[in-house]
């Protein structure tokens, strides 16, 4: 039988629970848990909701070496554009002349982008 990946995610109230679980899951399946990985990232939109009715995500994350990036993904989650942040993201003045300023202010125009969702935690997957 082939194996697929599918994902699924649980918020849980305490990484006790989690470990928990995470052995028990660990005990009927062939397979070991990753070490956890944090997850960092500001979701970024229009106060009209503009890169949303687009179909996609903008938002601010981090690389394994702590770079900071702004990715705009499609509504497949697939990346669009991915570029250096050095700042927080604002107006599409802020932003240096490129492919990616031109294909998002044919979205936002003159709108402001406001973060909209945080993330900070910890996941590890199976």
């Amino acid at each position: 039988m082939p194996h697929t990946r599918s994902a699924r995610f649980y918020s849980l109230e305490s990484a006790v629970q989690g470990e928990t679980i995470l052995e028990a899951v660990a005990s009927k399946l062939a397979t070991a848990p990753e070490a956890s990985a944090r997850i960092r990232a500001t979701y970024y939109d229009t106060f009209d909701w503009r890169v949303h009715r687009d179909g996609g995500t903008l938002r601010e994350t981090y690389d394994d070496q702590g770079k900071k990036w702004l990715v705009w993904c499609g509504a497949d989650d697939d990346v669009r554009h991915r570029i250096p942040l050095a700042a927080k993201p604002g107006l599409i003045s802020d932003f240096e002349p490129s492919p990616f300023r031109d294909a998002l202010e044919r979205v936002v125009e003159i709108r402001r982008l406001l973060p909209v969702l945080r993330l900070d935690g910890r996941y590890r997957e199976l």
